[in-house]
């Protein structure tokens, strides 16, 4: 079931990424299995996925993206010690 869901959200990312838009925070909640910015139309493993708030979102230009975004606990270090 976790498999056909990552496959859905990376044809999202896809989806969006060939639209020049970066999330730039898409994270769930392992621990207690809630999704923070997914939506799924129901519990079955045919659930539709969206992607939600696309409050820090950027769409891609020539310019380089350089702020550091995102939920602090989910970012990778080198984003944290800006690299």
């Amino acid at each position: 079931q976790v498999s056909g869901i990552m496959k859905k959200l990376a044809d999202a990312v896809r989806y969006c990424h060939g639209m020049d838009i970066v999330h730039r925070d898409i994270k769930v909640v392992i621990h207690f299995y809630q999704p923070e910015n997914l939506l799924l139309s129901s519990k079955g493993p045919d659930a539709e996925l969206k992607l939600a708030d696309f409050g820090i979102s950027k769409i891609l230009t020539d310019e380089t993206m350089i702020t550091n975004c995102g939920t602090p606990v989910y970012m990778a270090p080198e984003i944290i010690q800006g690299r």
